[in-house]
């Protein structure tokens, strides 16, 4: 039996169940071993309700809703009429720093043991910090585990033709090796796997193959409890690694459509006793490292093809038109399976299909195909084309023009906040749309992912208008300038989709088209979000490339793009590189636009930031000077950007000691921005932020201490814990305790501030690294130094 309080935690924030890995207190674990009345009245409290499947919002995996006899009931949460239910025992274990402990049932002891390890450590905080060392960070953790939550559904007695191949992956297992399937698109690998599993009775996971081997291990992180929202790739790389490591043996992992199989050579080395399942168009055998069986996937022979096509009974297998369907799309087992879908209809003549097969398409959609699918191991025929299509030409109108613009992303699962934002569609359309997608195996859903097939994008690409694919990148921009404005790095599973979305622009829409040139630069800003600076480089390098010959060098866009260049040199820590194009960009606008323009004004900014930040502090102050005189003739006094440069100008006189001057101008400056602004803007923030530095570096820490608490208090409040602005006040509370010798406080919050900056920004980002440096220098302030070098391990 398992125990509901230890199970199953509460979220505060929606009143959801929570499905990922949080933390268990103290009391859940007691109340749960004892399981008073009191507990259990208010599990029921609590948890009442219907049993009928509901949706978390945001939340990605299945949904878990309680059943009182014993058992959990799941559903997918796709909203489909065919949603799959099914009932699963969820394992779930604690963790003691590398221990793996079962929770629950005969096991009970060990969450007493927990239990009364995490009591001792709330009342003697040594022993905590003393167990945390010994076992590589004491925490208790839980985890459920969604067997088979992604896997395509089993077709049972109706699966015929691959015998042979099913008896040769028993025996592979048998024999304690891993498997590999590999052929072209459309031989229905990722059927007979789904065949395999059903029949093998295994546990296991089922997950899409990412580009490199860290996505296709963090894809399963979901699967296996760990919340992947709030959370960057190392850590979920972290989590998912240790868990893998603890699964038990013979458990099932298969990677459907992995694109390399120079990712297995990596990904032996993370999955402990976990049995590999593979599926794969790459044909390389030699690349597979030793435990590997190479299992080869063709077409159907022609009897099992037309077994297929006749397997619900309405038709005579014995016709010789079933044998020149199969035969014209070259026994794909696809497009058989399609054929077979429309010869389920009982109003589709098999006779009249044929005819419609060997029409000759339209040439240039053709054409279209042949170029996408060129190279792959297919039948190049028209009937094949025709017979992939007919699904797709059977939807709505409406239907099939929002699922033409998905099919340009890449062949990976689309999340779902991608798949809106491109289709265009929400609520209850949404639903519908996917119902209908559905229920002509044009597409599937999957807690919070879509998965085309290959062959179905390479089709609606070919067959869909030209406009199409300029609406998806609009939409697209769109979306990138949704994730820009919240304030945080994009979701590392949508970049693979513009990354794919920016090579089709490339190749099929006008290198000077202003609407690619604005979807590659949002792109570059949030490759410069994440640390990925040459790569936004790249982009506004190549923007600027487009625009000096199509605007000239003197013209605003082409500015623009000179101005993002810099700032993105400046972001990456080249202050010397930026200020030089910013100096550059400075000199053109002065002769073009004028001294007083908004964008000449904002450049000569951006200069007087970099030569501050690159130390040139007389440099910096002369340039901040002349563009305060400028906002303030063109602008007022009073105006937000005018006081934002204020605070700019009193942070750099700080910077260099001129304390006397700093000082009254950040006062002055606040006290306008509380006026016209309000207390909690962020601008008036940010200069709070800096008159506490401003009294930190003139030695005044208690002064700097007050100001900097009700700083973080407010962007806690109005941003939120983890928002970058939050973060940085944080950062800057935790130097000013370091710099009045209080290490234990500056202790707390550095290693605060360096856990969350890993998980939002990653372990390589500057940001990032400053608070690993930050930290280092407290644990050697606190005689740690074996902490402080294992920072840097």
């Amino acid at each position: 039996m398992v125990r509901p309080l230890s199970v199953w935690k509460f979220s505060r924030r929606s009143g959801n169940l929570l499905t990922a890995g949080s933390k268990v207190s103290f009391c859940h674990c007691f109340l749960s071993l004892l399981g008073t009345a009191n507990s259990k009245n208010s599990l029921r409290r609590r948890l009442k309700g219907s049993n009928d499947i509901t949706q978390c919002p945001g939340r990605r995996g299945p949904t878990i809703v309680p059943i009182y006899k014993g058992s959990l009931k799941v559903g997918r949460g796709d909203g489909g009429a065919d949603a799959a239910r099914f009932r699963i025992r969820f394992p779930a274990y604690y963790y003691l720093g590398k221990l793996q402990i079962p929770l629950g049932g005969p096991m009970g002891i060990a969450e007493l043991i927990i239990a009364i390890l995490d009591l001792v450590g709330k009342v003697v905080p040594q022993v905590s910090k003393w167990l945390g060392r010994k076992t590589n960070g004491y925490s208790v953790w839980k985890s459920e585990l969604t067997y088979w939550a992604a896997r395509p559904r089993s077709i049972g007695r109706r699966f015929v033709g691959r015998d042979a191949e099913l008896k040769a992956t028993t025996d592979a297992f048998r024999h304690g090796n891993h498997v590999a399937l590999t052929g072209g698109p459309g031989t229905g690998k990722s059927q007979l796997a789904a065949e395999f599993v059903q029949k093998s009775k295994r546990k296991g996971f089922w997950v899409s193959g990412g580009e490199t081997p860290i996505q296709t291990i963090v894809a399963l992180a979901p699967h296996l409890g760990i919340e992947r929202e709030g959370r960057n790739v190392d850590e979920l790389l972290f989590q998912v690694r240790r868990r893998l490591q603890a699964l038990p043996n013979k458990t099932l992992w298969v990677i459907d459509n992995l694109a390399d199989l120079d990712q297995l050579n990596g990904l032996l080395n993370e999955i402990g006793k976990v049995t590999l399942l593979v599926t794969s168009q790459d044909s390389r055998e030699g690349v597979l490292p030793a435990g590997i069986v190479f299992q080869p996937i063709g077409v159907l022979d022609p009897e099992a093809a037309v077994r297929i096509l006749c397997r619900n009974d309405r038709h005579d297998s014995r016709q010789p038109v079933f044998r020149d369907l199969v035969d014209e799309v070259g026994c794909l087992p696809r497009a058989v399976e399609a054929l077979a879908m429309q010869l389920s209809s009982p109003n589709e003549n098999p006779a009249r299909l044929l005819e419609e097969l060997r029409e000759s398409p339209n040439p240039l959609q053709f054409d279209r195909f042949q170029m996408q699918t060129a190279g792959l191991q297919i039948p190049q025929t028209e009937s094949l084309f025709n017979a992939l299509r007919r699904p797709v030409d059977a939807l709505e109108p409406d239907t099939r023009a929002a699922l033409a613009h998905l099919g340009y992303t890449a062949d990976l699962p689309i999340p779902m906040p991608l798949a809106l934002a491109l289709t265009g569609l929400d609520g209850g359309a949404i639903v519908n749309f996917f119902d209908k997608c559905a229920r002509r195996s044009v597409l599937s859903v999957s807690g919070n992912e879509i998965t085309l097939h290959s062959l179905t994008k390479a089709l609606i690409a070919a067959i869909s208008p030209a406009r199409t694919l300029r609406i998806t990148l609009e939409r697209a921009t769109r979306r990138l300038a949704e994730i820009d404005e919240s304030g945080y790095p994009p979701p590392p599973d949508e970049f693979p989709h513009y990354e794919q979305l920016s090579r089709w622009t490339y190749t099929h829409i006008d290198q000077e088209d202003l609407a690619l040139i604005s979807f590659s630069n949002n792109l570059a800003i949030h490759y410069s979000k994440i640390g990925h600076y040459d790569d936004a480089a790249r982009i506004y390098a190549a923007n600027l490339e487009v625009e000096e010959r199509v605007f000239g060098p003197e013209h605003p866009n082409t500015l623009n793009s000179l101005n993002n260049l810099a700032s993105n040199l400046s972001q990456a820590g080249r202050f010397l590189e930026a200020a030089q194009l910013h100096r550059q960009t400075l000199e053109v606008q002065e002769k073009v636009l004028g001294p007083d323009h908004p964008s000449t004004i904002l450049s000569r900014s951006n200069l007087g930031a970099d030569y501050a930040n690159s130390g040139q502090f007389n440099e910096a102050i002369l340039i901040l000077d002349l563009t305060l005189e400028s906002r303030n003739r063109v602008l007022g006094p009073d105006h937000p950007d005018t006081l934002g440069n204020c605070s700019y100008l009193a942070a750099t006189y700080s910077q260099c000691a001129r304390y006397n001057d700093a000082v009254p101008l950040l006062k002055k400056t606040i006290e306008r921005q509380n006026q016209i602004l309000g207390p909690d803007h962020p601008d008036s923030l940010v200069s709070r932020n800096n008159l506490a530095a401003t009294y930190g570096q003139a030695g005044y820490y208690e002064e700097a201490l007050l100001i900097m608490r009700e700083t973080v208090e407010a962007r806690e409040r109005i941003l939120g814990f983890e928002h970058p602005d939050t973060l940085t006040s944080l950062n800057n509370l935790a130097n000013a305790f370091t710099s009045a010798r209080r290490f234990d406080d500056a202790f707390k919050l550095n290693q605060r501030v360096l856990e969350a900056r890993e998980r939002l920004f990653g372990t390589e980002h500057p940001d990032t690294l400053a608070s690993r440096n930050n930290l280092a220098y407290v644990y050697r302030a606190l005689g740690r130094d074996a902490d402080a070098d294992a920072l840097f391990d």
